[in-house]
């Protein structure tokens, strides 16, 4: 059984910090962040390997197979990305399951969870240090992943409030 953590700081979009993590203010103007690119590249490239596949079938154990490509339903759509949203799927998440905002199969149960926060879903490998209104960007980040609510893909926590 997952607990929840629920000390986390609300979420916002990254541009609305009153004070930005310095990830957020220079992204795009200094690429010398090369601690923080490299978590989110060694992430993003384990990622597809945690992606556990029924054998002989092209779709997750925790999606099924349609005759014909449609839209899934999802968690937090005022959350998601249009292209997680609008993807045409011939994998659906299984019944009793919804898609969150990074495109993830989750437990309808799951997904209750963190509806009594405005902008989190939750998520089954939420990166151990996120970005924080505020607050430095970490330097030193254990590489595991934490489940439960987190800030959805464009959103950073705000900090000194909690979820």
């Amino acid at each position: 059984m997952t607990s929840i953590s629920v000390s986390k700081a609300h979420c916002f979009i990254g541009s609305s910090c009153a004070n930005p993590p310095v990830a957020v203010r220079f992204f795009f103007q200094e690429l010398a962040m090369y601690s923080w690119t490299v978590v989110v590249v060694v992430i993003s490239a384990l990622a597809p390997l945690t992606k556990q596949r029924d054998p002989g079938s092209e779709c997750g154990y925790d999606e099924v197979v349609l005759p014909r490509p449609r839209k899934d339903s999802f968690c937090r759509p005022e959350l998601t990305s249009d292209v997680h949203l609008l993807e045409l799927r011939k994998c659906v998440c299984k019944p009793g399951y919804v898609r969150n905002a990074w495109g993830r199969c989750i437990p309808d149960k799951h997904c209750m969870r963190c509806k009594k926060w405005p902008n989190a879903d939750y998520h089954t490998c939420e990166i151990a240090c996120p970005l924080t209104c505020g607050e430095p960007v970490p330097t030193v980040c254990k590489m595991a992943c934490d489940v439960g609510c987190a800030c959805p893909p464009g959103y950073v926590r705000g900090s000194g409030k909690k979820i």
